[in-house]
């Protein structure tokens, strides 16, 4: 396909960034993840297509639901019974033709997790419902040696880490202290979510993956937002 925007014309207001003008040939050359395509994962994928990442792969199990449109941003009324990954797949070619883009209709858990092997992923961004994926997520990256960035959000809250297995052995078991052997009680459909907590969550998350993609070293703690109070905070991972 002809090539339609210079790499120079689509990118210059980010190349002329201190922070990232240097890195987009580097972030070009590599492949990110995204598994779950909800309001999180809509705004991280949306936001890695924009920037430029070499290859984007999307996951998700999911259909569209009504009730899904208040905060995915990648959906609309039209699509509503249609697989997630999919429609997900067809509106960031529409946001960026020159993406090479993947996508995957799959639940990923212990039996399904190795096939995101097969796309050499530089990077697993995090952005399930549930602690059962976040575990097999994590157990997969920690033994492929794979960073990833845990997100979540619920209700006005939410939380982003970004985790490096091969650097160090402490923040290699962070998740495991805080999140095996729990079991959520709580979650969208019970306690609801605010969609600019979702997006807020998603920068923060993007921003993070940027950094580990580029070489540059993320945030060390967990970070903590409540966009309600206008408060983040970081805490020691």
């Amino acid at each position: 396909m002809k090539m339609l925007y210079t790499p120079y014309q689509r990118y210059k207001r980010q190349a002329i960034l201190k922070e990232t003008g240097n890195i987009q040939d580097r972030v070009g050359k590599k492949t990110a993840v995204i598994v779950g395509l909800g309001g999180i994962g809509c705004m991280s994928a949306v936001l890695l297509a924009r920037f430029g990442v070499g290859k984007l792969v999307v996951v998700d199990r999911d259909s569209v639901s009504v009730s899904n449109l208040h905060r995915q941003v990648l959906y609309s009324e039209k699509d509503i019974g249609k697989r997630k990954a999919k429609v997900a797949a067809r509106e960031l070619r529409r946001a960026n033709s020159e993406l090479k883009l993947e996508s995957l209709d799959i639940d990923v858990c212990r039996s399904t997790v190795g096939q995101l092997g097969r796309f050499s992923p530089d990077i697993i961004l995090d952005c399930v419902d549930n602690i059962e994926t976040r575990i097999c997520i994590d157990e997969y990256c920690t033994n492929g040696k794979i960073p990833w960035v845990f997100s979540s959000a619920l209700g006005t809250k939410g939380m982003v880490h970004a985790v490096i297995p091969s650097v160090s052995s402490v923040r290699e078991g962070w998740f495991r202290k805080v999140f095996y052997g729990k079991k959520a009680v709580i979650n969208a459909k019970n306690t609801g979510i605010l969609n600019s907590a979702c997006n807020l969550v998603s920068c923060i998350q993007v921003t993070e993956a940027i950094k580990v993609l580029s070489g540059k070293r993320p945030a060390s703690e967990l970070i903590v937002i409540d966009i309600w109070k206008n408060e983040i905070r970081k805490l020691k991972a």
